[in-house]
């Protein structure tokens, strides 16, 4: 296995842990199955599609970098605001994170 590979699984557990989201909660947010989230974080990335990649980054809110062992991301976990925001949006209804989502998309866009 390569180092890369290794910490594009590590990264997926670390995130997903400071979400305080379980594997199976992770899949829901991806819109995957939670086999592939297990295989994923037990090392197993060689067959990780590229639409896979960008459904965990946008469930996980870090980008395909980060997760490659490229970027440092990591410290917007370590801010407790951003952490209870987080862990309150664990309890939203799907629709309702897509809705948010929207909302976030549509003010990065016009902010620039």
């Amino acid at each position: 296995m390569s180092e890369s590979e290794k910490n594009l699984a590590d990264r997926i557990k670390r995130c997903r842990r400071a979400l305080g989201m379980t594997k199976a909660q992770l899949a829901s947010h991806a819109e995957l199955p939670r086999a592939p989230i297990s295989r994923y974080e037990g090392k197993q990335t060689k067959d990780m599609s590229v639409k896979s990649l960008k459904k965990l980054t946008q469930a996980l809110g870090v980008s395909a970098d980060y997760l490659a062992g490229r970027g440092e991301e990591e410290v917007y976990f370590q801010n407790p605001r951003l952490q209870r925001l987080i862990k309150n949006m664990r309890n939203l209804e799907r629709k309702d994170l897509q809705c948010l989502h929207k909302m976030y998309l549509f003010l990065l866009e016009n902010h620039r």
